[in-house]
């Protein structure tokens, strides 16, 4: 499976569902795709086997957590910088409580920035403190 082509109309069918909501049963989509339950789980099992899947995730509401303020920065690195010390940089950025997961998480992207970084945070004097 190493273009989309070989994915057929069922296959992008169940993609869609499971993008609406990961944790839908087999059941669920082969009701709602006109397949069995166990042909769903051999396609769902194929296109992990074959990286079309790499994960399942879950979306968090930041601001129930209280930390509503989401924030985005350009980080620059000396060029000697490499991913290892750049996260090991990141865990150390102030977090609003100290079970908190680090604030921040690191994009590489192409241009003049070496990553941008996201996080969230529960004032705007905390954002400040992850942010300069």
């Amino acid at each position: 499976m190493d273009d989309a082509t070989t994915l057929d109309r069922t296959d992008h069918e169940i993609l869609v569902l499971l993008e609406e909501n990961a944790r839908r049963t087999m059941g669920d989509i082969a009701e709602r795709v006109s397949l069995s339950t166990s042909a769903v789980k051999r396609r769902i099992d194929r296109m992990e086997r074959a990286g079309v899947i790499s994960g399942y995730t879950v979306v968090v509401d930041h601001a129930k957590l209280g930390r509503p303020i989401q924030a985005f920065t350009e980080v620059r690195f000396a060029g000697t910088a490499d991913m290892g010390e750049i996260r090991t940089a990141a865990t150390r950025l102030p977090r609003s409580k100290p079970s908190s997961p680090p604030p921040v998480t690191l994009t590489r992207w192409s241009g003049s920035a070496c990553r941008t970084s996201s996080g969230s945070a529960g004032s705007s004097n905390s954002c400040g403190a992850v942010v300069g």
